[in-house]
């Protein structure tokens, strides 16, 4: 019983569903949406090709931004003065 509760529950917050499990749904529902529609292989695959696309075009995107927003930063932070040493607290 330990065992399916440390597969169904969340690690994050244990009221939730695991994200393994909502996961293997969502494998489920897309199967079954592809054998009840009709869906030929060829159709899925083309949508997996462009889904990866756009995933790798969002990440080189994400990428960069950060690296614009970093390097932005880097020079702000250069001119600032230093900020003194915070005293220890005791």
């Amino acid at each position: 019983m330990k065992v399916l509760n440390w597969i169904l529950r969340s690690s994050a917050d244990p009221q939730k569903v695991s994200l393994t499990v909502k996961s293997i749904g969502g494998v489920l529902v897309s199967v079954l949406a592809v054998l009840g529609l009709g869906l030929s292989l060829d159709d899925v695959n083309g949508f997996a090709d462009a889904l990866a696309s756009v995933l790798a075009n969002g990440a080189a995107l994400v990428s960069a931004v950060l690296t614009l927003y970093g390097f932005g930063r880097k020079i702000v932070l250069s001119f600032r003065p230093p900020k003194p040493p915070e005293a220890p607290i005791q």
